[in-house]
């Protein structure tokens, strides 16, 4: 005997709050990464070119020529890779300048630095770009993934890290301080970025000079450091200026009982959760009357 009755599709179940938990903590982990590398970088850079009797490169740039090649180039595709993915359910745009758009300019540049190297008067084997384009073309490359990467982390600073009143995060003295970290940040890596352009246009003479000192790798540097500190902040990594009632460990992935609460405001900024698709009963199966059987 046949059954009529419908396949019953199953109830979509709720997201449980630990997976809302552990999709906030995703993100402040990617933050808080992009903020150790970029701290970290400038600091290993030169610990390992005193280290290896190669003294201070002459930029950041210039240590793809050294034996922290490696170094370079794995931390900066890194910061590139993190960044594409560094949007968060508290992301906040400012009219065409969006998240999605400045991290992805970011990581672009970011990459584009690690894999299109610099100019060099040293000895050294070409990469792919600079035996395709010549070595000064390569580097014009290269300074464009500059300026990208750059401007990227002058935008998240003063645009897009800036919180406001509407955000309900409940701790205004701390948002303040925070906000004026980001500016105070984003306006480093502006006058970072002028210096940077004045070593350009200055005299063969003048960046000889700059050279011997180290000039752009110590501008460099300071306008990575800056950009690590905004990052490290974003992320929740320092409990002195998270909000009072966000937790130093704001989740949990394990999903114990007793793990702490998000903070209100990145409870306001999840998705809401989809509601359960009522399951139908099914239908019994048709039967012939009794007196029909015969």
């Amino acid at each position: 005997m046949l059954s009529t009755s419908p396949q019953c599709r199953p109830a979509q179940r709720p997201q449980a709050p630990c997976q809302k938990e552990g999709i906030v903590a995703s993100y402040l982990t990617i933050r808080q990464s992009l903020g150790y590398i970029g701290l970290a970088l400038p600091v290993v850079l030169l610990v390992g070119g005193l280290a290896g009797n190669e003294g201070i490169a002459p930029s950041i740039s210039h240590f793809y020529y050294t034996s922290m090649q490696d170094v370079f180039v794995g931390a900066l595709c890194a910061i590139g890779v993190f960044l594409m993915g560094s949007w968060g359910p508290d992301s906040h745009d400012a009219g065409f300048i969006t998240h999605k758009r400045v991290s992805r300019i970011g990581g672009v540049g970011a990459i584009g630095l690690a894999l299109v190297p610099t100019h060099t008067d040293k000895p050294f084997e070409c990469s792919f770009v600079q035996c395709m384009t010549g070595m000064q073309t390569g580097s014009d490359i290269h300074h464009v993934f500059a300026g990208l990467f750059f401007l990227s982390m002058a935008l998240f600073c003063l645009f897009l890290f800036y919180e406001r009143e509407e955000d309900g995060t409940g701790d205004h003295a701390r948002m303040a301080l925070r906000n004026r970290i980001y500016k105070g940040s984003g306006a480093v890596i502006l006058v970072a970025m002028a210096a940077l352009y004045t070593y350009r246009i200055s005299s063969p003479e003048t960046k000889a000079v700059m050279d011997a000192n180290s000039y752009q790798f110590w501008i460099e540097s300071i306008g990575v450091w800056a950009f690590g500190l905004c990052w490290l902040i974003k992320g929740h990594a320092f409990s002195a200026l998270n909000d009072r009632d966000l937790p130093p460990q704001a989740v949990n992935l394990d999903c114990e009982p007793s793990r702490p609460k998000i903070s209100l405001a990145y409870a306001r900024a999840l998705p809401k959760l989809p509601h359960a698709i009522p399951v139908r009963a099914p239908v019994p199966a048709l039967r012939k009357p009794a007196h029909r059987r015969a």
